[in-house]
């Protein structure tokens, strides 16, 4: 069976039609990360994003797509955007058939380099890396997964909606918005409060670089099929309460960045903000909501499903690869003793 290595901007509509149907088909894989959509968007603002096509007879069989890291070195490659894609994997019914090895030389690659690999129903050739865990919630309908958390953590519910009626006796009605009608003001905000939290915490600032922010605005203002952004606002009369930019793909809502009004902290503005955010996508079609990578203290309250999720690398055996693994080994001991 015969593969193609493209640049994401030369696939035919036949091509994309096709990673359309083939994403349909998907369990673990069926996020928005995966879609066209979302790697479309990426390629668009940083470039160098490919896609490796299996066909059978004129039948697309499987799609790899990778983002190229360095233009000067081709055969260096990683998950597409994997500084802040929560979901990667190969979309269709061949991986199986194939060893690391074989899928790199196809591709054109001798390392390749992923994060957030879905392990549930998926057998994409790799053996060595680290295993990390997300958190998915079900929601059939609002009211029978409210009553459910209820019996097993009736006093968070209880605290979310006492906290709800402080935050209206103080500052007035609650107006939710699952669209918000400024999205260019309200996306300023969310990433201004995001990135101050990230320096308060330590965390890594995935939103520092001027393309993280294009990228975000290239979603908010795109529409495609299985990818659709969505920034949901919060307000208690005229005072911001929370905000969230998360991404749909047909009943998946995956939550993606999630900020709130520090000055309000008391009042968990964060958990009354994701109350609406599961009440409204229940209501327009959301059956599971995906917190993401990390199995932090908060998403526990949804008694969500925990799911495994794999990091690690491909590498062929030539030079290339053993140049980059000492160089990869540099690194890492570089920062270790930065870090100290």
């Amino acid at each position: 069976m015969p593969w193609s290595t493209h640049k994401l901007g030369d696939l035919t509509p036949q091509q994309i039609e096709a990673w359309h149907k083939l994403h349909d088909q998907e369990t673990a894989l069926r996020s928005p990360f995966t879609t066209y959509g979302f790697c479309h968007a990426v390629d668009k603002v940083r470039g160098n994003v490919f896609a490796s096509i299996l066909e059978n007879n004129g039948d697309i069989q499987a799609i790899f797509p990778f983002e190229r890291r360095y233009s000067l070195i081709p055969g260096v490659a990683r998950n597409t955007n994997s500084q802040l894609s929560d979901c990667f994997g190969m979309i269709g019914s061949a991986r199986h058939s194939l060893d690391q090895g074989e899928l790199l030389k196809h591709a054109g690659l001798s390392v390749f380099s992923f994060d957030h690999l879905p392990l549930q129903d998926n057998t994409f050739p790799v053996w060595q890396g680290t295993v990390s865990h997300g958190i998915r919630v079900e929601v059939p309908n609002f009211h029978d997964y409210v009553a459910d958390l209820q019996r097993t953590k009736r006093k968070f519910v209880k605290e979310v909606e006492r906290h709800r009626d402080q935050l209206v006796q103080r500052y007035g009605e609650i107006t939710f918005q699952w669209q918000t009608a400024r999205p260019v003001a309200e996306l300023e905000r969310l990433i201004d409060h995001k990135r101050s939290q990230y320096l308060k915490s330590g965390a890594r600032d995935a939103l520092k670089l001027p393309w993280a922010r294009q990228l975000l605005l290239e979603l908010l203002g795109a529409q495609h099929k299985n990818c659709e952004a969505i920034l949901s606002t919060l307000y208690c009369g005229d005072t911001w309460v929370a905000s969230n930019f998360a991404l749909r793909t047909e009943q998946l809502l995956h939550i993606w960045f999630p900020v709130f009004n520090r000055d309000l902290r008391r009042f968990g503005p964060g958990h009354v903000l994701f109350f609406k955010l599961i009440e409204s996508g229940a209501d327009q079609g959301v059956r599971i909501v995906d917190f993401g990578g990390g199995v932090s203290a908060y998403k526990t309250k949804y008694s969500g499903i925990q799911y495994p999720l794999f990091k690690g690398c491909l590498r062929r055996i030539n030079l290339l690869s053993a140049a980059h693994r000492v160089a990869q080994s540099v690194s890492w001991k570089i920062r270790a003793l930065l870090s100290k």
